[in-house]
């Protein structure tokens, strides 16, 4: 908190954590001190601080950082997606593979059965599911509903910045800005295509 006031200062912060405080602008920051707790105390690999400023717009610049992973994640709006100083630009698929992963929620398996030929795995870290996609390793990540603006904003701008493709679960363009809290699935345009009727048959329904 101290860096980005001295950094930005009057620039709204919001953590979720709880921290609050206003600034005089229409940007903020969002902070996640440790996305992935479950993952970071079940001594799995990916967890780590996650942050980005968005503004009118959506989200400007983000950055994510996975210490055990010694891996540092960032992307600007309109110039690109980096892991550790390497562009990210991830080139279409136009076939898929039987090898080909799309992340999950943790809670994946309690939907009905969805005949994904691929595997699925899952993190237990949402920014690390949408770095890894932008990254060019796993095909695609589901987002499911409820999240907040701290837990997508770095990672949803690096799909983009990648060269990736996010939409919502009825195949509509994604915006997290106004789209806030609905699921969502983010990866390789063609996987997506086929993903998403397994994703909206396995809903349940009233």
């Amino acid at each position: 908190m101290e860096a980005l006031r001295k950094h930005s200062p009057g620039v709204s912060i919001v953590a979720e954590e709880g921290h609050r405080e206003p600034g005089s602008g229409a940007a903020t920051w969002f902070v996640d001190p440790v996305d992935g707790t479950g993952a970071f105390v079940d001594g799995m690999a990916y967890w780590g601080p996650t942050i980005c400023l968005v503004d009118e717009d959506g989200p400007l610049v983000g950055a994510t950082l996975f210490p055990r992973m010694k891996e540092f994640w960032y992307a600007r709006r309109g110039e690109g997606a980096w892991r550790d100083g390497h562009r990210l630009r991830v080139p279409a698929r136009t076939t898929l593979r039987a090898n080909d992963a799309f992340l999950v929620p943790s809670r994946f398996h309690n939907l009905p059965a969805v005949p994904w030929k691929g595997k699925v795995r899952a993190l237990g870290s949402t920014a690390a599911h949408l770095a890894l996609v932008a990254g060019g390793g796993p095909i695609g990540t589901v987002i499911g509903g409820g999240w907040r603006m701290w837990d997508v904003g770095a990672g949803s701008l690096m799909v983009t910045e990648a060269g990736r493709t996010i939409v919502d679960i009825n195949g509509e363009v994604y915006h997290p800005k106004t789209d806030r809290g609905h699921a969502f699935i983010a990866g390789d345009a063609h996987a997506i295509e086929s993903f998403l009727p397994m994703i909206r048959a396995a809903q349940p329904t009233k």
